[in-house]
């Protein structure tokens, strides 16, 4: 019982994501809010469902195996040019008066297949940092011995993972324009946190990523 209900709260605390949370209140500030919003819902619960059986069928097991037989130059390599993309796009937004509403402007600019790319591409880069997901994974062979029953359970917390976003297109769909006011002031806080928040995180994560490749080189 308690490694069931450790399980739920985990995918409870999951769903808290705010940034899927935002990306979708974004889209339903869109035209075509229903569209866009059930695409973008049913894609980030097949690709979170997907990315989490994999967890479970040994992913970080074989990352765990595989990445240590690199040469030393490719993970070097790689965090140079995240480290590189992350300050290059940092003082592109801090010094681009227009920079804060091009996501915004990217959005509104998206087809729907376009938004179901949105959110396979969103839901993939918050996944490595999914760590209730990663727990939750570890939970499962307390609860059930077999595959069907481990899907299952999985299958139950991708559902709690989108049930806020669920909850938000049925609001929209509830209150139509009286929705629109709400909406649009989550495009604001969207533009601000892209031009005041963003900038110093990813110099952090440029920052980061070059101490890393120094540790890398200095080991070679």
């Amino acid at each position: 019982m308690w490694p069931a209900l450790a399980f739920l709260g985990l995918a409870i605390t999951d769903a808290m994501n705010p940034f899927t949370v935002a990306a979708m209140a974004v889209l339903l500030a869109l035209d075509r809010p229903f569209a866009r919003g059930l695409i973008f819902i049913l894609v980030t619960f097949a690709v979170y469902l997907g990315f989490a059986i994999a967890l479970e069928e040994g992913l970080t097991a074989a990352l765990a195996h595989w990445i240590p037989l690199l040469p030393p130059w490719v993970p070097a390599l790689l965090l140079v040019l995240l480290g590189l993309a992350c300050i290059g796009f940092a003082l592109y937004l801090w010094f681009d008066d227009s920079a804060a509403d091009a996501s915004v402007r990217l959005a509104k600019a998206l087809s729907l297949p376009g938004t179901a790319v949105f959110a396979a591409v969103s839901t993939l880069s918050d996944a490595p940092t999914a760590l209730p997901l990663f727990a939750a994974v570890a939970q499962l062979p307390l609860m059930t011995e077999t595959r069907l029953g481990q899907y299952l359970w999985l299958t139950l917390y991708c559902a709690i993972y989108v049930s806020p976003l669920i909850l938000l297109l049925v609001l929209r769909e509830l209150l139509g324009s009286h929705a629109d006011r709400a909406l649009s002031k989550v495009l604001s806080a969207v533009n601000w946190s892209f031009r005041h928040l963003l900038p110093p995180m990813l110099l952090i994560a440029g920052v980061a990523a070059g101490w890393f490749t120094a540790r890398i080189i200095a080991l070679m």
